[in-house]
């Protein structure tokens, strides 16, 4: 980013989710491109999701977060929905079991909505998740936040 800026491009530029992170964006203020743009999660964009399921872990989310002092950062949010799925798995099947047990459960498991999304292990085998969990965002210099720029899936918001 720093060499896209002294070369002075101002195209957009798009990057990955794996720089999703308030204190990076903030470190990078001086260089950041006007539009920067990250294949994100709906925790990063809470107000593109309309009422429902997912918008009801998002606000159980936010809560915690808040009531822990912290932001949403990408490396809290990729723990989030595995920590509640292991737990779900040893609420059903008992803190004895095993680890065939839990990977058996988890790979039947269909509905269960968390901060990415509804999970599907049944239609993406492994994963849980598939491409209409991605929303599309940016960060946004003036409010030092993330705004997002898409629907679930990456559909237009209009």
């Amino acid at each position: 980013l720093r060499n896209a800026h002294e070369a002075g491009l101002t195209i957009p530029i798009l990057t990955t989710a794996g720089n999703l992170s308030d204190a990076e964006m903030s470190a990078y203020a001086a260089f950041l491109p006007k539009e920067l743009y990250f294949p994100g999660t709906p925790a990063f964009a809470p107000d593109v999701i309309p009422p429902g399921p997912l918008k009801n872990a998002l606000g159980a989310y936010f809560a915690a977060l808040k009531a822990g002092g912290a932001k949403p950062e990408n490396a809290i949010s990729l723990t989030w929905d595995p920590t509640f799925l292991l737990l779900g798995a040893l609420r059903k099947l008992g803190l004895s079991a095993t680890a065939p047990q839990i990977r058996d459960y988890l790979g039947a498991l269909r509905g269960d909505v968390g901060i990415y999304g509804p999970h599907d292990f049944v239609a993406v085998p492994q994963r849980g998740l598939g491409q209409n969990s991605v929303v599309m965002i940016r960060w946004d210099a003036a409010t030092k936040g993330w705004i997002g720029m898409s629907g679930l899936g990456a559909t237009p918001l209009h």
